[in-house]
């Protein structure tokens, strides 16, 4: 279940996500993105998995670097899975966590 871009605010739409999720009731919603250079709503993220009763899983391999300096948001507090890489932002070898 894809997830839209406002078009005329160039972040997520929320609002069609809510929608979208109550008539394809996914299992799983995955925020993470390396062509999305905005942060997650991942509050607003997760009261839509708790609704539906999906999983939400935080792909975090373009920000862990960011996310560990504490410099922006982390998702560990509302996903239920996390994952992420150690050869993008936090400058180590190609692994994944």
């Amino acid at each position: 279940m894809p997830y839209r871009l406002n078009e005329s605010t160039g972040y997520i739409d929320y609002e069609q996500l809510e929608k979208s999720a109550a008539l394809f009731r996914p299992k799983l919603i995955v925020a993470g993105a390396s062509a999305y250079a905005r942060l997650y709503d991942y509050a607003r993220i997760r009261k839509v998995c708790d609704k539906q009763k999906a999983i939400l899983l935080a792909d975090m391999a373009h920000i862990s670097g960011l996310v560990a300096a504490g410099v922006i948001p982390s998702p560990f507090e509302y996903a239920d899975v996390v994952t992420t890489t150690t050869h993008k932002s936090l400058l180590w070898d190609l692994e994944g966590l």
